[in-house]
This record gives C-alpha cells, structure tokens and sequence, in this order.
C-alpha cells in the first residue's frame, strides 16, 4: 500500500464537487472501479465508503472540494481534499461512534469497506485517502 506521501499518478482524473455534485463523484467513482477492474460486488462498497468521505468534507470542510481518483495495478486510489480544519473525532482509527453521537457512522462504514483509509489535515485542510484493492483473477 502506497502513503499520503506518494503523488498520484499525473494522468489521474480529478473534479471539483460542491454538495449539489455530489451525484458526479459517485458516477466518478464507479466509473473509474469498473475501468481498474474492481469487482462489481465492490464497486458498490467504494462508491459507499467515497461518498461518506465527500460528504464529510463538504459537511466539515468548505465548498468546493475535490476528488481524485487513478488506479495502479490491483488497487484503486480516490483522494478527496477540502478546505475545512480537519476530520471530526468520529474518524479516529478503530472507534465506533456511540449510538447517542448523531452521525460518524458513514466515516465508520466507510473504514470497514476499504483497505485503508489515511487521512492528513493542516492548515490548508483536509485530504483523506481511500485505497481499494482486490485480488487478482487468473
């Protein structure tokens, strides 16, 4: 598995997204799962886990925001970036939010669909990455 230190490839596709786009990265997403060769029982998933993350930063974050997505052999990379100052506790590795906490369960799910999840904030925002991966079929 590739780090948040790793530049995506420079042929990725990439698009700005406000809440009202939200339908154009999921079209995004499973456009690019079923290009890389991800199974279909998860595409689904991805597309899933994508969209709790764009939805995030936009709830989160400031509009617009963007995605990218490209793939490398066997895997799928989709990185969504914002404005906003980071994700909210509710992100923290391995916590499951209380049933009483009103939201994190998109964030949540999405950890459980993928391979990995990174997520790095700074001054500038939030960037959160989203590795997919399946095996190889022969």
């Amino acid at each position: 598995m590739g780090t948040m230190d790793e530049s995506p490839d420079p042929e990725l596709l990439a698009l700005g997204f406000t809440q009202s786009d939200l339908s154009s990265v999921r079209r995004l997403v499973e456009d690019e799962a079923a290009a890389a060769g991800l199974p279909p029982e998860r595409i689904a998933d991805v597309v899933f886990a994508v969209n709790e993350i764009a939805t995030n930063a936009l709830r989160h974050g400031a509009e617009p925001a963007c995605i990218r997505v490209w793939h490398q052999t066997g895997r799928l990379l989709c990185e969504v970036r914002d404005s906003g100052n980071g994700m909210p506790d509710s992100f923290a590795p391995g916590r499951k939010p209380a049933l009483h906490s009103g939201g994190g369960f998109g964030l949540w799910a999405a950890r459980q669909l993928c391979e990995a999840i990174e997520f790095r904030a700074d001054s500038s925002g939030t960037v959160v990455r989203v590795h997919a991966s399946w095996p190889a079929t022969g």
